[in-house]
């Protein structure tokens, strides 16, 4: 079943790299919950979060009942970092990107490559060897290619090939709707009867001033006191 993917217009201004803007921390944000959005929607379960600094972790379910330890991380341009930090902790990665036009350098299509944290470690662990024999940090950041065509032998992470074969693409590539929302949506192509899918319905208007207005009435009725004598702030 082929999925559309709704992503806002400006998620590529988010997560370019473009000196003037913060992209790493934005695209750490950006990315790990698309890609849960995009996971929940082929069928895995989510449960509680793990205890990763500052990367991604869950306790997940996946549609074949395996339950493992799962870590998101996301490629710049196609290159993987090599930290350690999350995948040394979890039982598998799964590694979001987006496939490039090459032409106008605009990402087209998102892609889910699921691969093994054994396996992943032992592409990094070749890498930090390579570095040692450079004389270079065997714990800087390096960057792995994801694709084949992307192998630059001038490039240290290029020393242990691209890091596809090792894995296994999950999702994708989907091609990306760029729409005017604030958040991403996912959704099939075609429901169950095998018609197209119907755009989803617009969320109604929030009273906000209903809200309240019952809110106070059900606390001063518990309480005891009249609705004058409450007072509510709420944050957005």
């Amino acid at each position: 079943m082929h999925m559309n993917i709704d992503l806002p217009r400006d998620l590529f201004t988010q997560i370019h790299e473009d000196p003037a803007v913060n992209p790493a921390s934005r695209r750490k944000v950006v990315l790990p919950r698309i890609t849960r959005q995009v996971l929940e929607s082929q069928g895995y379960m989510f449960g509680s979060k793990l205890r990763v600094p500052g990367g991604y972790a869950f306790e997940v379910t996946a549609p074949d009942g395996r339950r493992l330890k799962l870590g998101l991380k996301t490629a710049v341009n196609r290159w993987l970092n090599t930290a350690t930090t999350l995948v040394e902790r979890v039982d598998s990665v799964i590694v979001t990107t987006f496939v490039w036009d090459k032409d106008d350098e605009k990402p087209e299509a998102l892609e889910l490559i699921e691969i093994s944290s054994a396996a992943l470690l032992a592409m990094i662990q070749r890498v930090r060897e390579e570095a040692i024999r450079l004389g270079k940090d065997p714990h800087g950041h390096y960057y792995m290619p994801l694709d084949p065509e992307l192998h630059d032998e001038g490039q240290l992470g290029c020393i242990v090939g691209a890091v596809i074969p090792a894995g296994n693409r999950i999702f994708g590539p989907e091609r990306v709707n760029w729409i005017a929302s604030e958040w991403g949506r996912v959704r099939p192509d075609w429901d169950a009867s095998g018609a197209p899918a119907l755009p989803a319905p617009a969320s109604p208007p929030v009273d906000v001033a209903t809200i309240v207005a019952e809110t106070k009435a059900t606390l001063a009725a518990r309480l005891g006191v009249p609705p004058s004598n409450i007072d509510l702030s709420i944050r957005f």
